[in-house]
């Protein structure tokens, strides 16, 4: 019975070695050491999934991952597409204006930035034309035989022309620290200074009127009595006259000199902002003269013909305006080429002011005040505060580097001014009156300014 026992369990051992041996020739490329999966022939690949669990894990043997080939497949390779042609841009103007590089870059500048190329000096010459505002009416003649001319005034002033000049300096372009160069580097905000000096002049703004009765019966709204030339009243020249001509001349000069100071910013920055201040000095004159003719004159004679018969009221003012202004020149970039800009200035001024008014027959004879007995002849002046003020708004286009053409409108605004229609009193004899100079009037110019500038 033991025997038995003992075949018996020696044939279940048997068995269970061959199943174990069975198994392990199912695998014969399984090292469980290693614990891998055979790609190829020669080369283990490491799986994931053959990692240890742990010592509680149970075995799982690693299944043979499938064989790789090698041999890269060919693939297709897009060809690039074709470079746009001139004849395929948008038709568009405003597509047109974009494609063709104008707009937002940092390789364009501002005139402020000397045309980016070192340059220090600009120049600028041009040609102006400006008129003035209509000052308050003097009113002088009236014509009795004919409605249409019961009163006639000063006449305003026509457009007149001019030049408009400038030249400036740039310190430090194209240095350390120059904000059209090298804007806010390690070299500090340090901006950039300049210095201009500027000069415009305006003249040619005249006026003339005048009217003519054969009759003699132009006669004047003023109180021209108590004054005389020698022994006759001067009523014989201004009332029942035969001929007024009336006539108005104004010119300006302008001559600044500019401090200017460009701080520092972004080069792409489309706007730039500089600073001005400065000494500027304006000169603004007038010249009035009202001419009667007597009607004692002879039949047909016109002004020049008779002196003796003629008389003539003439009244002269010049303001001199010094002073200190601060302003500013602001661009802003449309495009690389074009950029707009204004130029607002303003300061309060110092206004000398000197005045001649005189009434003088035509042979020179010298009207008299009957009370006092003194000429008529009267060299005045006065020293009053004015405020001025001028604002520039146009365009500038940079043809090329260099050179711009500049055009725009120019307004300019003066407080406390002499004008020639206010010196005039309403009663001739009124001596004090025309020893006064009246500095209550204001003067607006404006008128539009064209030329070429150039930086080097």
């Amino acid at each position: 019975m033991t025997f038995s026992r003992a075949w018996i369990s020696m044939a279940g051992v048997l068995c269970l070695a061959g199943s174990v041996q069975a198994q392990v020739n199912r695998f014969p490329e399984f090292d469980p050491n290693i614990r891998t999966a055979w790609l190829n022939d020669q080369q283990p690949m490491r799986s994931p999934m053959l990692e240890d669990g742990g010592s509680g894990s149970t075995y799982r043997p690693a299944l043979r991952t499938p064989t790789v080939n090698t041999a890269r497949s060919q693939e297709t390779v897009k060809s690039p597409e074709p470079t746009p042609s001139a004849s395929s841009a948008p038709a568009g103007s405003y597509e047109n204006a974009a494609a063709s590089g104008w707009g937002d870059n940092c390789t364009s500048c501002l005139p402020s930035c000397c045309g980016c190329n070192n340059s220090h000096f600009y120049a600028y010459v041009g040609g102006l034309t400006m008129g003035r505002d209509m000052p308050n009416k003097f009113w002088t003649t009236f014509d009795t035989a004919n409605p249409s001319n019961q009163l006639r005034y000063f006449p305003g002033a026509d457009w007149g022309g001019g030049v408009d000049t400038r030249i400036g300096y740039w310190f430090g372009c194209g240095a350390c620290g120059d904000p059209c160069n090298t804007c806010c580097n390690s070299c500090g905000n340090s901006g950039r200074f300049g210095i201009e000096a500027v000069y415009w002049g305006m003249w040619g703004l005249d006026g003339h009127t005048n009217l003519y009765d054969a009759t003699n019966q132009l006669g004047t709204v003023q109180d021209v009595g108590l004054v005389s030339f020698g022994a006759n009243a001067i009523s014989g020249w201004f009332d029942n006259a035969r001929a007024v001509e009336l006539s108005r001349n104004d010119e300006v000069h302008n001559v600044e000199i500019n401090f200017m100071y460009l701080p520092c910013c972004d080069p792409c920055n489309r706007f730039q902002i500089t600073a001005l201040a400065g000494v500027r000095f304006m000169r603004f004159t007038e010249g009035l003269e009202w001419g009667t003719l007597a009607g004692s004159a002879p039949v047909g004679a016109r002004f020049g013909d008779d002196p003796t018969n003629e008389a003539f009221v003439n009244t002269d003012v010049q303001n001199n305006l010094v002073g200190f202004q601060i302003g500013a020149n602001m661009n802003w970039q449309i495009c690389n080429s074009v950029s707009l800009f204004a130029m607002p200035k303003i300061g309060i001024f110092g206004n000398h002011v000197s005045a001649h008014n005189s009434v003088i027959e035509g042979d020179g004879t010298v009207a008299t005040f009957d009370g006092s007995g003194n000429a008529l002849n009267i060299h005045s002046s006065a020293n009053v505060f004015s405020m001025l003020g001028s604002i520039d708004v146009g365009v500038n286009w940079a043809f090329c580097q260099n050179w711009s053409l500049v055009g725009g409108y120019r307004v300019v605004v003066a407080s406390n001014i002499a004008l020639g229609d206010n010196q005039i009193p309403q009663f001739f004899a009124d001596e004090a009156g025309w020893h006064q100079v009246k500095t209550n009037g204001d003067l607006l110019l404006h008128g539009a300014f064209a030329g070429i500038e150039c930086r080097f």
